[in-house]
C-alpha cells in the first residue's frame, strides 16, 4: 500500500492522497509530528511529515493557535518557507478573560520573546536566544 493510501487517500483520485476512503475516522487519519522545538519547526517539520504520509505536499495549510501568535506565522514563519498566504488559513482563538488569560499581556510576549528574534534570524539557527528555546526543549 502506498504512504497516501496508508494515510486515508488514493494517489489514483488525483488529489494527492488527500480525500478519505469511505468510512474512515480522523483517529485512523492522524498522525504527529514530535520532533519540533519551537514555532518555525512546528510549521516546517508538520508539512515534511504530511509529506512524508501523504507522498505529497498540502495545498493548504489551517494553523490553530494563539490569536497573538497569527503574526510570526503569517508574516515570518510562512514566508520563510515561502508557502503562499492564499493556502494559508490561522485560526485564532484565546481563552477567555475568566481563565485568567491576558491578551495584551501575551500580545507583549510575543512581540520581545518571539517577533523579534524570528525578524532578526527566520529560521531559528543563529541567534543565541532562538538555539537556546531548542536546546533547552530537546531532552
Amino acid at each position: 500500500t502506498s504512504a497516501a493510501a496508508a494515510a486515508g487517500g488514493d494517489e489514483a483520485d488525483g488529489d494527492g492522497g488527500a480525500t478519505p476512503p469511505p468510512r474512515s475516522t480522523v483517529r485512523a487519519r492522524t498522525v504527529t509530528e514530535e520532533y519540533a522545538t519551537d514555532s518555525f519547526e512546528n510549521l516546517l517539520f508538520s508539512i515534511c511529515r504530511f509529506r512524508e504520509i501523504t507522498g505529497s505536499y498540502p495545498r493548504k495549510i489551517s494553523l490553530v493557535s494563539f490569536s497573538f501568535k497569527r503574526l510570526r506565522f503569517e508574516t515570518l514563519h510562512a514566508e520563510a518557507l515561502r508557502w503562499p498566504l492564499d493556502r494559508f488559513d490561522y485560526v485564532g482563538v484565546d481563552p477567555p478573560a475568566s481563565t485568567g488569560f491576558d491578551l495584551e499581556e501575551s500580545s507583549e510576549g510575543e512581540r520581545n520573546n518571539s517577533l523579534q528574534p524570528f525578524r532578526e534570524d527566520p529560521y531559528g539557527c543563529h541567534t543565541e536566544v532562538l538555539q537556546r528555546k531548542r536546546r533547552e526543549r530537546n531532552p
